[in-house]
C-alpha cells in the first residue's frame, strides 16, 4: 500500500500548539468512592423500547429506581411514542413497564413496572453541586447490557439550557416537539462525555445522592452536546398528572424522538477497536445530511464537497459509520460498512481494491513532548514504501489549528503526492485534541487520477466508468468522514 507523509516542521509546530494549548491545573476533589458508585449502580436499570415511531424503531437508555421498587425514572425522548417498554438488569432480566407520569418541559418520565424489583430507590440531593465538583453518571452506554460509570466535572457557565446551544441545536429541539420552556431548563453543565445510552442515567455526587439526570443531549456533528437535568425537577414529576393513553395503549405525547437526540439504538452492539492509546466504539451510522447541520466547520466541508464534482443530493446521502471514544466523546467517521483492523497500534482499512487507505491513531497526553513524538512517529511510518513525493496541499489545509472556547483544537490539512511532474496521490487528514486526548485520522488515495475522474463524472453510466466511480465515491466518503471528525462541545 502506498502511503503518505507531510512536511515534518509543519507537523511539529502543530502538535506543539495542540499540546501546550490545554494545560490543566490539578485541584483537590472529593470524588465518589468505588463503594458509593457500586451501591448506586445496584439501583440503575437499562430501558429498552421497541416498535417506536420515526427513524429509531428501537432505542436504549438508562434509568433508576425512585420512590418505590416498582417505579423508574428516565428521559422522555427514550420512550416517547413507543408501545413496548422493557426494563433490564442482569439480576432480574426483563420487566415490562408503562409510562405513568411525564414532565415534557424537563424531558422526564416516571415508569410504573408490572412488578416490584429488589432494588433500593435512590435519594435526591437537596443541594446543587458546585463548579469543579466531581460527579458520576451510572448507566448502560451504547446499548450494551453491562452497567458502567462515567466521571464528570461540573463547569462554570449559565445553568440554562438555551445558553449552551447554537441556533441549529435549539432548532433541533423545537423540531422534536419540545416547548420554549424546555429551552429554559435548569441544567448542570458538565466536562466529560455523556455517552449515548446514558439518557436517563442518574448523576450522583460524592455522597451517592442524585444531583442530575443525564440527557442523551443533541447530536453535534459526529459527536454530541450533553447535559444533566437538575434533580429538583423530580419533585414536579412526582406530582405531575397521570399521563393519558391513546388507543394503542401508548403514552400520548407530542414529543417525537429524532436522530437529533444523542441516544443509542437498542441493537447497537458497541463494536470496539483500539487505535493507539484509546479504544473506540462504533456508536451509530448517519448520513452526511444528518451530521452536517451541526458540524464545527460547515464552510470548509462544503468547499471540499464542491470539488468532488458530485451533486449535493448525492453528497447528502453518503453514509458513514461513527466511532467514538467513550470517556471524551472524540469521534471519527469512515464509509459505512468499512472494517477497521489494528496493526502495531494503528487502525487501518483498505478500500477500492487497495487504492484508498484509512489510518486512525490516538494518544493520551502525559507530557506535550511525548504526545508530539507519538504523532511524529504516526506520520513517519506512513512514508514507508511510497514511491511518491508528498507535500502539503494548501487548498485544504488550515493555516493554523482552529480553537474552540471549550479547549478543543483541530487542524485539518491535505497533502499531494507527485511522481515526476504527475499528480498521483492525495490525502486528507484531521488531527484534534481536547483535554488529555488527541486523535488523528487520515485517508490516502495512492492512485489519484483527476483526468479520469472528470471523464467518468461526465459519463458515469458508461461501462468503463462504473468501477472507477465506485472507487471514487469510496474515496470521497473517506475524505468527508475525515473532515467531519471532531470532539463534543462542553
Amino acid at each position: 500500500m502506498k502511503n503518505v507523509s507531510h512536511t515534518s516542521p509543519l507537523w511539529s509546530l502543530t502538535l506543539l500548539v495542540l499540546c501546550l494549548a490545554n494545560r490543566s491545573v490539578a485541584t483537590a476533589q472529593i470524588d465518589p468512592t468505588a463503594a458509593i458508585i457500586s451501591a448506586a449502580a445496584r439501583s440503575v436499570v437499562q430501558i429498552i423500547t421497541l416498535d417506536c415511531p420515526g427513524l429509531e424503531p428501537s432505542r436504549a437508555g438508562s434509568g433508576f429506581i425512585w420512590t418505590s421498587a416498582d417505579h423508574v425514572v428516565t428521559d422522555l425522548h427514550v420512550v416517547a411514542g413507543c408501545p413496548t417498554i422493557k426494563v433490564f438488569s442482569p439480576s432480574v432480566k426483563y420487566v415490562v413497564g408503562h409510562v405513568e407520569r411525564a414532565l415534557p418541559d424537563a424531558d422526564l418520565v416516571l415508569i410504573k413496572l408490572d412488578k416490584q424489583i429488589p432494588f433500593t430507590p435512590l435519594t435526591v440531593s437537596s443541594s446543587l453541586p458546585k463548579a469543579n465538583d466531581v460527579l458520576e453518571a451510572i448507566g448502560y452506554y451504547y446499548g450494551v447490557s453491562t452497567v458502567d460509570n462515567r466521571p464528570l466535572k461540573v463547569t462554570i457557565g449559565s445553568p440554562v439550557l438555551q445558553d449552551m446551544l447554537t441556533d441549529n441545536l435549539a432548532q433541533s429541539i423545537k423540531n422534536a416537539g419540545y416547548s420554549k420552556k424546555f429551552l429554559e431548563l435548569d441544567i448542570l453543565r458538565l466536562d466529560g462525555n455523556l455517552t449515548p445510552g446514558l439518557s436517563g442515567a442518574p448523576v450522583i455526587d460524592h455522597s451517592g445522592k442524585v444531583v442530575g439526570i443525564g440527557s442523551g443531549g443533541l447530536e453535534q456533528g459526529l459527536s454530541g452536546i450533553a447535559w444533566a437535568t437538575q434533580a429538583h425537577y423530580l419533585a414536579e414529576l412526582k406530582t405531575a398528572p397521570p399521563l393519558p393513553l391513546n388507543s394503542t395503549g401508548t403514552a400520548f405525547t407530542s414529543v417525537k424522538s429524532t436522530k437529533a437526540f444523542y441516544s443509542a439504538s437498542a441493537e447497537s452492539g458497541g463494536t470496539s477497536i483500539r487505535c493507539g492509546d484509546l479504544s473506540f466504539v462504533r456508536s451509530k451510522s448517519r448520513t452526511v445530511k444528518d451530521l452536517l447541520p451541526t458540524h464545527d466547520d460547515q464552510i470548509g466541508f462544503l468547499q471540499i464537497a464542491s470539488t468532488t464534482g458530485l451533486k449535493l443530493d448525492i453528497i447528502n446521502e453518503v453514509a458513514l459509520d461513527v466511532y467514538s471514544e467513550p470517556s471524551s466523546g472524540g469521534s471519527f467517521a469512515v464509509p459505512a460498512g468499512t472494517t477497521l483492523a489494528e496493526t502495531d497500534g494503528i487502525c487501518r482499512a483498505h478500500l477500492a481494491n487497495g487504492k484508498v487507505e484509512i489510518q486512525v491513531f490516538s494518544a493520551k497526553r502525559s507530557t506535550p513532548f511525548e504526545l508530539n513524538n507519538a504523532f511524529l512517529a504516526f506520520e513517519g511510518q506512513q512514508t514507508v514504501g511510497s514511491p511518491l513525493q508528498w507535500g502539503v496541499d494548501p487548498s485544504f489545509t488550515y493555516p493554523a489549528p482552529h480553537p474552540r472556547s471549550d479547549g478543543f483544537l483541530v487542524f485539518r490539512k491535505a497533502a499531494r503526492g507527485v511522481s515526476g511532474y504527475t499528480w498521483r496521490g492525495e490525502a486528507l487528514e484531521t488531527i484534534m485534541e481536547k483535554g488529555q486526548q488527541a486523535i488523528g485520522i487520515v485517508v490516502i488515495n495512492s492512485d489519484y487520477n483527476p483526468p479520469l475522474y472528470q471523464q467518468c463524472l461526465a459519463s458515469p453510466q458508461s461501462e468503463s466508468c462504473q468501477g472507477v466511480m465506485s472507487d471514487y465515491r469510496l474515496w470521497v466518503a473517506g475524505g468527508l468522514g475525515v473532515h467531519l471528525s471532531s470532539f463534543p462541545q462542553s
